[in-house]
């Protein structure tokens, strides 16, 4: 059994043209329309599949309803990012980033289209190794592309003030896909570092990666470090190591890592636990996580996916269902409540008002849950039937 990484999927074609978007009403442009009408929503959810890309706005409780002119066709996109403003999107092929201007509304219109291949001429088109992630102000925008050679390459793009992107360049980080398996980086609230962590699989050993990057007042990634801080070592009767899978941060200097423990083969043979980073200003990361105070997965499979909540209280773990912890800084994550609903989850995302979204490819859904200090609750309509769905991202308004 090989370790489940947090990935996106690739399907389908692209054809996207501004007459997709012809028909979308425009929205509200001042603060009076909201006031008068139905109250705001407190965010929006954007969800692509092989042919469209579907927009809601969320209500208070945490109800979707899909924004003026969604579903937008002739649309076929891999993974999103987006900041206020803007929408990012990889095209299924690997070779395109489109960016769409979000409106006041949610609705979406096109902005622009690049070809990644200008910047990295051969690209492989790997499904499982390529990955789009953004900052935590959403000033720029990382890919993660593999190249003809199987080696993966961090791209860094500034979004400019009119949504087009600007290249400013490719870390001097380049690792091969063949032998390493890593996740996309997340960052610090200082928006000063990023982290990557994965295993290394080397003449049949085990070794873990904690990388660092550091970005540069442009805005660009660039290699750092291997982190020296040690990873937590399972107990001598369990054998293996604690292979990270994946990490997120939240608004601190803490990092939330899940570890499997495997054997030399990336074999589960322990258990999976949850670890706690922090780091200092240098982005130099200790922990204080040793086997015997990290809390357990109940399943290894649901560490698929990991997302720390705006507010900074709650964790989310997704994977075979949804497990809900909470988030402690530096002390020990501790777990809350536990939400099985015997289907497998790919994607974790929350909104400021404690709203957290969760993917089901397999079964193409949507969940909404709302998590407060006495559970998690399933908000009215979830879950929301969005067939062959690949991606999803959420906007916090």
């Amino acid at each position: 059994m090989k370790i489940p990484i947090v990935l996106v999927v690739l399907l389908g074609s692209l054809s996207c043209s501004p007459a997709a978007f012809a028909q979308s009403p425009a929205g509200p442009t001042d603060e009076s329309t909201a006031k008068n009408g139905p109250p705001a929503p407190v965010a929006f959810v954007y969800v692509a599949r092989p042919t469209h890309l579907d927009a809601f706005a969320v209500a208070a409780d945490g109800a979707l309803t899909p924004t003026p002119g969604a579903p937008f066709a002739n649309l076929s996109l891999a993974a999103l990012v987006a900041n206020q403003k803007y929408l990012v999107a990889l095209d299924d092929s690997g070779a395109s980033l489109l960016t769409f201007a979000i409106q006041s509304n949610g609705s979406l219109d096109p902005v622009s289209t690049l070809n990644v291949k200008k910047y990295l001429p051969c690209i492989a088109g790997y499904a499982d190794q390529t990955m789009l992630s953004m900052n935590t102000t959403g000033a720029d925008v990382y890919l993660v592309a593999p190249d003809c050679d199987a080696n993966n390459h961090l791209l860094s793009f500034k979004v400019e003030s009119n949504g087009d992107l600007g290249f400013l360049g490719a870390s001097n980080y380049v690792y091969s896909v063949d032998a390493n398996f890593f996740s996309q980086p997340t960052f610090l609230s200082s928006d000063a570092y990023a982290y990557q962590v994965g295993c290394t699989y080397k003449d049949d050993t085990n070794e873990v990666q904690l990388t660092t990057y550091k970005r540069s007042s442009s805005g660009m990634l660039e290699y750092h470090e291997a982190s020296d801080s040690p990873v937590p070592t399972p107990p001598a009767s369990a054998g293996g190591i604690y292979c990270p899978i994946a990490a997120a941060t939240g608004p601190s200097s803490h990092l939330a890592v899940v570890m499997g423990d495997v054997d030399n083969n990336g074999n589960y043979i322990g258990n999976t636990v949850l670890a706690t980073y922090s780091a200092n200003s240098q982005g130099v990361l200790t922990t204080k996580s040793t086997y015997e105070n990290m809390p357990v997965v109940p399943d290894a499979w649901i560490a698929q996916a990991l997302s720390i909540s705006p507010s900074g209280k709650y964790l989310a773990l997704a994977g075979d269902g949804i497990q809900i912890y909470h988030f402690n800084g530096s002390s020990p994550i501790t777990h809350f409540v536990t939400a099985k609903l015997g289907a497998f989850f790919d994607e974790v995302a929350w909104d400021g008002s404690d709203h957290v979204y969760v993917h089901d490819p397999q079964n193409g859904n949507v969940h909404v849950f709302a998590v407060s200090s006495s559970g998690i609750k399933e908000a009215p309509g979830s879950p929301y039937s969005i067939p062959e769905s690949t991606a999803i991202t959420v906007v916090n308004r």
